[in-house]
């Protein structure tokens, strides 16, 4: 089986599907990695020259955006789907293609568009970039944070755009203020115990738009506002002085190199899911773990499908964030031994080799 890997656009896609690539070629498929400069055309014209068995690619089909000529080729395409494919503008697929999910809740979307027999496949962890031995003594905080504020103007942008009367207005932003001080906690129970009429009144796709939107939203303010609670370190975009301020804002990190010593150095790492992520878990769960780190996150469903209750520490509002950072400061051996025993989790069933059986099972049925 040849497989050619589209690396894509972005910071986080390419990552994934470099590191995708090369357990490939660890499992003895023979593997060709596209990169993303030159666009579709170089992909088409690799496509070309190499004839793979299998096009894989990271949030994207490209067989979507020129059918035509992607059907003259006589090959599979292959996606791992790490963020929302609603977000993504997955409106149809091809039948013969094949869908990974990172969540369990977008399997019901990517298969009304048609794509038949999508699977379940969480994020994982690279051991050899995040490791122990990467640790720094100028990253040895008691708290850090490493990741941006996702703050901007889509949420308000979409409900400007529902022309909202003044008592919608007010549920909308209740609702997202119930998310955002209850990290984890569900949607529907947020929306619809006060404010059914709210939802209600949309129609399905409004509806479900809108709800990504208020999702994102709630994530990112308590992205800010939980960070700062805490009095974490926060490395990420500048723009974090302006959102908490007097707070402990450093740099932007490099996420090869610096990243694994922060998460190595520090006690604890926290970490905060986008609001799209319905049940999965993101890459800080796998990542900090791998780097011998002690990761304290708000809930996600999958945590208690992926690691053993003694493998993973969480966190449903700010006062059980810092009674839980409080707890874990104290208690040394207990944090270390958690971490340990999660990092033993991640390096026997979580890694770039594990996903990539996973799909080569499912590429050979």
């Amino acid at each position: 089986m040849k497989i050619l890997t589209f690396a894509g656009e972005g910071v986080i896609a390419p990552t994934i599907a470099k590191k995708t690539h090369e357990a490939f070629a660890r499992a003895g498929v023979e593997a060709v990695l596209c990169e993303h400069k030159g666009g579709r055309l170089r992909l088409f014209d690799a496509i070309e020259a190499e004839r793979p068995d299998v096009l894989f690619t990271i949030d994207y089909m490209i067989s979507r955006g020129d059918p035509a000529r992607f059907d003259k080729w006589p090959l599979r395409h292959a996606t791992w789907w790490t963020d929302h494919p609603f977000l993504l503008g997955l409106k149809q697929a091809n039948p013969r293609d094949l869908h990974f999910s990172a969540d369990e809740h977008w399997l019901p979307f990517i298969e009304a568009a048609g794509g038949a027999g999508a699977e379940w496949l969480p994020l994982c962890a690279d051991p050899e970039t995040f490791r122990p031995e990467a640790a720094e003594p100028r990253f040895a905080h008691a708290v850090s944070f490493l990741g941006n504020t996702r703050l901007n103007s889509d949420f308000e942008n979409y409900t400007r755009s529902l022309r909202l009367n003044e008592r919608a207005q007010y549920a909308a932003r209740r609702i997202v203020e119930e998310l955002r001080d209850n990290p984890g906690r569900a949607y529907e129970d947020a929306a619809m115990g006060e404010w059914p009429w709210f939802l209600e009144a949309m129609d399905e796709g409004v509806k479900y738009g809108w709800m990504l939107q208020a999702l994102e939203r709630a994530a990112a303010e308590t992205r800010v506002g939980f960070s700062a609670a805490a009095g974490a370190a926060i490395y990420g975009e500048a723009k974090w002085r302006q959102a908490v301020p007097g707070a402990d804002c450093r740099e932007a990190l490099n996420p090869d190199t610096e990243a694994p010593a922060l998460y190595a150095a520090s006690e604890i790492s926290l970490n905060f899911h986008a609001g799209q992520m319905i049940t999965a878990c993101n890459q800080r769960v796998f990542d900090v773990p791998a780097a011998g780190g002690f990761v304290l996150s708000d809930y996600r469903q999958d945590m208690g499908r992926l690691f053993a209750e003694d493998e993973y520490a969480t966190f449903g509002n700010v006062y059980e964030m810092k009674e839980q950072i409080a707890r874990y400061l104290t208690d040394v051996g207990d944090r270390r031994a958690m971490a340990e025993r999660a990092r033993e989790r991640v390096l026997g069933e979580h890694t770039y080799d594990s996903r990539v059986k996973k799909m080569l099972e499912a590429l050979r049925r």
